[in-house]
């Protein structure tokens, strides 16, 4: 523009550019300012995030931040754990990686001492000593994981949309701009109304901001979700939110503390004070310590005893193995699942087990069995231990899971929210029964099922399954995850929350992946959202927040949205029926200001809206269309009445349409979140009228001293009398009406 303004000389198209250049250079210098806003908020929410690893340093174990990692140094990595960096083992214990986070393959790969690891593996099984030999970046994964590990403001549905909105509206003003031009003719005073009309069609069509806020709503609302008390790793968790039908959660650490507490230790021989060493052998031997045998912690270990190999638990096998040896002698250790150990068990000691659990009364408990092969012959475990004739059962160890203070008014405000509940856990059927009527959910036995009949059923019977049960007990992790993908077969959108490595496969298969903060490295990497402090009870809170943040979107879009269709009406018509087009690039970017830009940063502080937006693509098409035919019927019904009735010139006829459209636009904007956001209604009408009487003021009064009389020169601001006003008022007072019936009929549709 600023070149034909040194080709024709109209102060005019000077005065356009500058006012483009001006609002291009507020939108770049806010949408910087924004920018910092938001990369500070997002760094204050990544150091939430706990990167905690143990290294041997002067031959004492320490934790550090794994940014802190140095050559050489010697990592301790247990199961659960993610190999921070390339590394070489330097000595392994069954050691198990799972390397498809790098490779794609998800089958476990044995390592032994002296193979090298890849940074971005993880251990799924063992325990071993590992030696930092690459860092920073040289490691193979480092610009990768270190890239995955933040939140990402990256595509998801929501900003595919907005995205597809921006490109629509990009590629409509690009045919609109070359039809504009192939029309206007070479009079020099049409070619220079001409040259405004396209820069305006250009400067208005094109919805630079809509990115913009969405972007600054959604990170906002990230931010707000860590103060609530959880980090959102990946930007596509907040279209989640308000898509979720079904949240499946494990019992232990979800449902439970991570708090076990032992209800009762049945020694089968009678020697009480020997088997509680023995399980303190048990605990001090075993390179992976889980909250589950961190119980006998406090229990008399022997200092003589000799580690020779052993199998760290494993949640398809539900035991875990240790052998030692004691003086001359090898003894093998298994401890394990009451459930699973049983049944490979000989009849005799089923008898005699299956007796004490029902004399000692611990049935619904979470009960482990504890063995010994007193005189072992190898020096390796060899896989048939189980049909020695020498393994003894000594004890039951009875358990119970500490329940969380808040779970159940969480899953009370879970179902208020329209969620369904499944819980999907390893523990047996008792235990799940027992934690479930403590919660105070009224269930019977055979409303939960047995996780070891499921592989039996074909493909329908196990949908079938899916849908008529909501408890499911002994499952292994392919199971879980078997059954997230058979749910979102029934076109659900899943959730699945879980702390351990066994609800890895199915937290990275849902559709929303979340995990608690106490859960094991890797289930939380891998996560969508993780809950900070194991907070289960601000679950409701969060979703309410995602769907805050969405709502917020839907508004700022239909601003947008209600503006562009109406100015691409208004293009048409003028084309077609010869109607004068009312806007120029200075007005128009008056218009942007009063009637989107401060409503949308109005709304994206205010918004309280939280309720579900089941049909809000479906619902946004129609209002938007709707409130655009209302509002260009109302602008040209205006130009009607100024011409038949009161004969006015083309100048003051134009300022009466636009001042008709803008107040209709903002009109809009009050009647879009009031309908939307009851709660804070007040506050928008309050804000609606100030907008208005802000442009009443300024087109009623000489306001001819400085900066007024710049800012009224600038956006071409005309004094109206009190004829030009009526007009304006009686179209505005029609235009409030029918928006307000069109809002309400649309909004009692998708109520």
């Amino acid at each position: 523009m600023f070149y034909f303004y040194i080709e024709k000389q109209d102060d005019r198209l000077l005065l356009d550019s500058i006012g483009i250049l001006v609002v291009i250079g507020i939108n770049i210098s806010f949408s910087i300012y924004q920018k910092i806003r938001s990369v500070r908020a997002l760094e204050k929410v990544d150091l939430l995030k706990n990167r905690q690893i143990k290294v041997i340093r002067n031959s004492n174990i320490s934790e550090i931040d794994i940014s802190s990692i140095v050559l050489n140094d010697i990592i301790i990595v247990t199961k659960g754990d993610e190999i921070p960096v390339d590394s070489k083992i330097i000595k392994a214990f069954r050691f198990e990686v799972d390397e498809s986070l790098i490779t794609g393959e998800s089958l476990p790969v044995a390592k032994f001492e002296n193979d090298d690891l890849l940074s971005g593996s993880y251990c799924v099984n063992g325990m071993a000593y590992i030696e930092a030999r690459k860092i920073g970046l040289e490691s193979y994964s480092n610009k990768v994981n270190q890239f995955a590990k933040k939140i990402k403001i990256s595509t998801s549905p929501l900003m595919n949309k907005i995205n597809l909105i921006f490109t629509v509206s990009f590629l409509i003003t690009l045919v609109l701009i070359f039809l504009e031009g192939a029309l206007f003719s070479k009079s020099e005073t049409i070619e220079i109304e001409s040259i405004r009309k396209i820069s305006t069609i250009a400067f208005t069509l094109i919805p630079e901001g809509l990115i913009f806020f969405t972007t600054f709503t959604i990170v906002i609302g990230i931010y707000n979700i860590s103060k609530i008390g959880a980090i959102i790793q990946k930007f596509n968790a907040i279209d989640s939110f308000s898509t979720i039908d079904i949240i499946c959660f494990d019992k232990t650490g979800t449902i439970t503390k991570n708090n076990i507490l032992i209800n009762k230790i049945i020694s089968l021989d009678e020697n009480l004070n020997g088997l509680k060493t023995m399980l303190g052998n048990f605990y001090k031997l075993s390179v992976y310590k889980n909250s589950t045998i961190g119980v006998f912690s406090s229990f008399p270990a022997d200092n003589n005893l000799e580690l020779l190999d052993q199998i760290p638990f494993d949640s398809k096998f539900k035991y875990s193995v240790i052998l030692v040896k004691f003086g001359s002698e090898n003894q093998l250790f298994i401890l394990g699942s009451f459930d699973s150990i049983i049944e490979k068990l000989n009849e005799k000691n089923k008898s005699i087990l299956k007796r004490y659990y029902n004399d000692e009364d611990i049935k619904g408990f979470r009960n482990l069995l504890f063995c010994i092969i007193p005189d072992y012959n190898y020096n390796k475990i060899e896989n048939d231990f189980f049909s020695d004739p020498l393994l003894k059962p000594l004890g039951i160890i009875s358990l119970k899971d500490e329940l969380r203070d808040d779970i159940k008014l969480t899953l009370e405000d879970l179902k208020k929210i329209n969620k369904k509940i499944k819980i999907l856990t390893g523990d047996s059927v008792e235990a799940t029964y027992s934690v479930l009527k403590e919660v105070g959910m009224a269930i019977k036995y055979d409303d939960i099922f047995d996780g070891s009949k499921l592989d039996n059923l074909n493909e329908n019977d196990f949908l079938t399954v899916l849908s008529a049960y909501d408890f499911f007990a002994r499952l292994t992790p392919s199971q879980k995850l078997k059954i997230v993908k058979g749910l979102k077969q029934t076109k659900n959108q899943i959730c699945f929350i879980g702390d351990g490595l066994n609800d890895l496969p199915a937290i990275k298969e849902a559709d929303l992946g979340i995990a608690m903060d106490s859960g094991v490295t890797i289930t939380k990497e891998v996560s969508d959202i993780i809950l900070l402090n194991n907070k289960f009870s601000l679950l409701p809170n969060i979703f309410e927040e995602g769907n805050r943040i969405i709502n917020t979107v839907i508004f700022i879009t239909q601003f947008y949205l209600m503006k562009n269709v109406s100015v691409f009406l208004m293009v048409l018509l003028n084309w077609f029926f010869i109607l004068p087009f009312p806007l120029t690039p200075r007005r128009s970017s008056l218009l942007s200001a009063l009637a989107v830009g401060l409503p949308s940063y109005f709304v994206s502080l205010k918004n309280k809206k939280v309720k579900y937006p089941a049909y809000y693509w479906k619902e946004l098409k129609i209002r938007v269309l709707s409130v655009s035919f209302i509002s260009v019927f109302c602008v040209y019904l205006s130009y009607y009445f100024s011409l038949v009735f009161f004969s006015m010139n083309v100048t003051d006829i134009d300022y009466i349409l636009f001042s008709t459209f803008l107040i209709s636009s903002i009109l809009n904007f009050y009647f879009i979140v009031a309908f939307g956001d009851e709660t804070n209604k007040r506050s928008y009408r309050y804000y609606s009228f100030l907008l208005i009487l802000i442009f009443v003021l300024f087109s009623s009064f000489n306001l001819d001293f400085f900066p007024l009389n710049l800012i009224t020169e600038f956006y071409e601001v005309v004094v109206m009398d009190i004829t030009k006003w009526l007009v304006v008022l009686l179209i505005s007072v029609l235009s409030f009406f029918c928006l307000y019936l069109s809002h309400l009929l649309i909004s009692r549709k998708f109520s």
